[in-house]
């Protein structure tokens, strides 16, 4: 992933959001779960950095213009996917 910059910000975003929202039309409700990385990523300090510095500002950035794009993201576990998703599904 190329670095967050102020001059990128909102076209990451907005790219970020288009393949975000191609995979939730996976799922049959409201909450995506998407995986960053795999077996062999974050080997190195620096890697995990990058990413997640890339990924806050991306999701900062987005989560300060909810009425615009209509999305919230944050970082979770599975577990945390898990609870939201139940708590959904109870309020039905």
């Amino acid at each position: 992933m190329q670095p967050i910059s102020k001059q990128n910000l909102k076209q990451k975003a907005e790219l970020l959001l288009e393949q975000y929202g191609k995979q939730a039309t996976l799922f049959p409700h409201n909450v995506a779960l998407v995986s960053l990385g795999d077996d062999f990523r974050y080997s190195y300090p620096i890697e995990w950095n990058q990413q997640y510095y890339n990924y806050l500002a991306l999701f900062n950035y987005i989560n300060a213009n909810k009425d615009l794009y209509k999305a919230e993201l944050q970082f979770g576990t599975i577990s945390d996917y898990f609870k939201v998703l139940f708590k959904q599904l109870l309020n039905l």
